[in-house]
């Protein structure tokens, strides 16, 4: 009833004959590498997203430092001045509100002594921020 040519017997033997041949093969090609099987390398991309280079898209010549370098001592040269400035003022404004309330205890002018604590406060604060600058 089963012959040499039924359909399973066919796909059996073929099924076979394709298992030699793939077997041969790799055995062939292990034996031309000296044995080893050689892969293709794998490309795997890096899979952590990272930024690029930074050093490589910020990198400086000794030059632009020496520019940046120079333009950072000039502001601070031009901070110091403004603090000092700033400084001498509200000395200044100090002393001419304690001559005032020296001067006139009776008759002083409250909106002048608060004008010019106000000034005060204001420079004070302005000295503040430029501290906190440098």
């Amino acid at each position: 009833m089963h012959g040499p040519t039924h359909p399973t017997k066919l796909i059996a033997t073929a099924a076979t004959i394709l298992l030699l041949v793939t077997t041969l093969n790799v055995t062939a090609t292990a034996e031309g590498n000296g044995g080893v099987q050689q892969q293709n390398p794998i490309y795997l991309p890096d899979p952590v997203p990272r930024p690029p280079d930074l050093q490589k898209i910020y990198e400086q010549n000794p030059q632009q430092k020496a520019r940046e370098q120079e333009i950072a001592r000039i502001k601070n040269a031009q901070r110091r001045m403004q603090i000092a400035e700033d400084t001498d003022k509200i000395a200044a404004l100090a002393e001419q509100l304690r001559q005032s309330l020296k001067e006139s205890a009776a008759d002083n002018n409250p909106a002048m002594n608060a004008q010019k604590v106000a000034e005060i406060q204001k420079l004070a604060k302005a000295i503040k921020n430029l501290e906190k600058l440098q």
